[in-house]
């Protein structure tokens, strides 16, 4: 026969025999014993009689079955002795004879390892044992926080923040772990209701003691219900009334212990908070592993930047030390090659000194040269102009074909004055006049004294001149002999052939305050001036032929000219492909729009 005794819970204090071997508890009402409490699973319990012995297995309840205070593992046999105190949810029955208890059962403890000891069984999800979805929501909060944290102070301060905040009956509690190192169990972090500051606090050893060897999370709801062997009584002096311990856990090995205890009510702490605090142990347990290697990271890393100061300082020094014997011998070697600098500088000085005295008397020599011959043509040509005005009077009534010829005699004579102006300009300077003029006729008389030199054969020139007429004041002359240097040289950089465009037109100049100006653009096709010698076509007697021959005065003198007219030459050029010059002048007077 199977007798079984409620001692407390909804059922009141009953008692029952069954004929049966075999008889179940729970919610459902197919059970032979039926408790309608929700703290009880709807199939919770199976009770099995054998003979004089009692048998019983938890079905794989939500809030488990307890046995003397150690939880039940679901779906395993265990054997219970006559009178052993059984707690289902929150009735506590007993096996047996009638046999009443003076108090109810006040100590549970919960195995954290599994069966096989192969890691923690997780108390939340799968033995589904916290019930408060409070609890749930806050073992996740808890657990996300800590996974964020990485200083060990902020881990134990959040941790102690969330039992506090909790569980309102805790008046001290602490974090215990053992150093990897020695092996000491220290005090990490702790704290009490009444002082909000971290403080030294006085816990159970014994109890502490227990569960690092026992490896289970321990609740004492009231020490003064609980025999002196579980306990030392010195707990009593410290005038604790209920207790909560937990193993922290890491790979299946114990590092340390949450401990609590309330001091001034009895039973202040349920299964329910022992499942919480079990659930908490986790993320808590990895967070705090998380927290001291940062910690001791942190003290390697300044370590290490400290002897990285003192190898930096170090360094340094050496350094110095070879800087200083590096800028002694520099200052030898210097000493030493001065000299011989010195007499090479001199003597390319000197190289260059007599080049410039030859490039000097070949342009003075070729000066009296074209003034030479443009006096001696001037006069002649002056009287066959003269004498062509006199006949193309005499002759207007003569034939066509005559008026035709006398035209075309007229016209190659001015062209030879126009010539022979030309020669003139490049022999000798000639009186600053400024005059209103048209850069297109400028423009139009220098390519006719290059097509009478034949210097243009094999060059095609293209000219474009803006719609509008444009007038600048210059000195007619002068701007001549400027496009005629630098058409010279775009001819002489094209030895076979090439193209040179020529563009007159307006634009507006920063260069000139924003206003309008009259831009006469020469672009070459060839071989173009390298960026070194762009800082130095200025420069007198400098040339870029490869054979050295020219006075090499054409754009020293053209910019000299240009800026003396009040204008800018501007160079745009790249070696390989050709040179673009510009030249810009102030627009007449009643010309700027």
């Amino acid at each position: 026969m199977t007798k079984l005794h409620v001692i407390d819970g909804q059922l009141g204090d009953q008692f029952f025999e069954f004929e049966d071997n075999v008889i179940f508890l729970g919610r459902a009402s197919n059970n032979d014993v039926q408790v309608k409490d929700y703290s009880i699973s709807r199939n919770h319990l199976k009770i099995i009689r054998e003979g004089a012995k009692y048998l019983i297995e938890d079905q794989g309840s939500r809030n488990g079955t307890w046995v003397d205070g150690d939880l039940l593992e679901p779906g395993k046999e265990l054997e219970v002795r006559e009178g052993a105190p059984i707690v289902v949810g929150n009735t506590l029955i007993t096996l047996g004879d009638k046999a009443p208890l003076d108090n109810m059962l006040t100590l549970f403890a919960v195995n954290v390892f599994s069966p096989k000891d192969k890691g923690r069984e997780n108390l939340i999800y799968k033995d589904r044992r916290l019930t408060s979805r409070r609890s749930l929501e806050l073992i996740y909060e808890v657990s996300t926080v800590l996974m964020r944290s990485s200083k060990i102070e902020d881990v134990c301060n959040r941790i102690m923040d969330s039992l506090f905040s909790y569980l309102k009956r805790i008046d001290s509690g602490a974090i215990l772990w053992i150093d990897g190192e020695t092996g000491e169990l220290t005090e990490i972090a702790s704290r009490s209701r009444s002082k909000q500051e971290s403080i030294k606090i006085s816990h159970s050893r014994t109890i502490v003691n227990r569960v690092l060897r026992e490896g289970k999370a321990l609740l004492i709801s009231d020490i003064s219900s609980e025999s002196e062997e579980n306990f030392s009584r010195s707990i009593e002096k410290m005038l604790i009334k209920s207790v909560m311990c937990v193993p922290l856990i890491i790979k299946s090995e114990i590092r340390g212990v949450f401990y609590v205890h309330s001091e001034n009510v009895r039973n202040g702490f349920i299964k329910d908070d022992l499942f919480l605090l079990t659930g908490l142990s986790t993320p808590a347990a990895l967070a705090i592993e998380n927290g001291l290697l940062h910690s001791k990271r942190e003290q390697v890393e300044e370590k290490l930047r400290k002897a990285h100061h003192e190898l930096e300082r170090r360094v340094e020094e050496r350094t110095a030390e070879l800087r200083k014997t590096n800028e002694d011998l520099a200052r030898e070697i210097k000493e030493r090659t001065q000299a011989e600098e010195e007499l090479k500088s001199a003597n390319a000085d000197l190289k260059e000194t007599q080049e410039k005295l030859i490039q000097s008397e070949k342009l003075a020599a070729l000066g009296r040269f074209s003034a030479g011959i443009s006096h001696e043509i001037k006069n002649p040509l002056g009287i066959i102009l003269g004498g062509i005005g006199y006949l193309e009077k005499k002759l207007e009534k003569a034939d066509q074909d005559v008026r035709v010829a006398m035209g075309k005699i007229k016209e190659a004579t001015q062209r030879a004055n126009n010539i022979l102006l030309g020669l003139l300009q490049f022999a000798r300077p000639s009186e600053f006049k400024v005059e209103k003029t048209k850069p297109e006729e400028l423009i139009k008389t220098t390519l006719s004294l290059l097509e009478y030199k034949m210097v243009l054969n094999n060059i095609k020139v293209r000219t474009h001149y803006q719609k509008e007429d444009i007038y600048i004041h210059v000195e007619k002359d002068q701007i001549q002999q400027v496009l005629f240097n630098i058409l010279l040289n775009s001819v002489e950089a094209m030895p076979k052939r090439g193209q040179i465009k020529i563009d007159v037109y307006r634009e507006h100049s920063q260069n000139f305050s924003g206003k309008s100006v009259c831009v006469i653009e020469i672009e070459d096709t060839g071989e173009g001036i390298s960026k070194e010698n762009q800082l130095k076509v200025y420069e007198p007697f400098f040339t870029t032929k490869r054979d050295k021959k020219g006075t090499g005065l054409g754009l020293s003198i053209s910019k000299t000219i240009v800026e003396k007219n009040k204008g800018q030459l501007l160079i745009d050029s790249e070696e390989g492909k050709g040179t673009k010059i510009k030249l810009l002048f102030q627009l007449a007077e009643g010309d700027e729009g």
